[in-house]
């Protein structure tokens, strides 16, 4: 309890906003599961792949792109699955966000493509866009461009 008589703030009691709800809870911890059994999946995937990679017996990055599509992009539909749900329950009709899925998800999912282009096209020759792609010989950005295209895709679909 503080009072004081020159500010003349009084706080008899302190809340934090909100209340534990056992089903709210239960539905954060399998989220949290579900989270940590794709990102273990996707570490899996790619220990595979980078071991089956640097013995030289594969060098597929398109089998590549399409794990971490799976994997990485598998983390960002379950990371916007709280907003679709909560979309879900308003009522209305469904409608998809077009200027979002074209300004956010569909750059995103040409920037996880990246290493691709690299190699198909010269592009990938100019020095400053080859290390923009490749730093240091790990493709970060396709990860990070996979859970960016699995969030962006997952919250393009609305109700009005």
């Amino acid at each position: 309890m503080i009072k004081s008589d020159s500010n003349k703030i009084k706080l008899n009691k302190v809340f934090l906003k909100g209340e534990f709800k056992m089903k709210k809870a239960l539905r954060y911890l399998l989220f949290l599961i579900i989270l940590l059994l794709m990102y273990f999946l996707a570490v899996k995937l790619n220990y595979d792949f980078y071991t089956q990679f640097h013995t030289g017996y594969m060098q597929d990055f398109k089998r590549y792109i399409f794990i971490n599509l799976i994997s990485s992009g598998g983390i960002g539909l379950l990371l916007g699955t709280e907003l679709l749900i909560r979309e879900y329950k308003k009522d209305g009709s469904w409608y998809i966000d077009i200027p979002r899925l074209l300004l956010l998800c569909f750059p995103s999912f040409l920037l996880s493509l990246m290493p691709v282009f690299f190699f198909m096209f010269p592009v990938g020759n100019i020095p400053i866009i080859g290390n923009f792609i490749m730093l240091d010989r790990i493709p970060l950005n396709i990860i990070i461009f996979n859970i960016l295209f699995g969030y962006f895709l997952i919250t393009s679909f609305r109700k009005k």
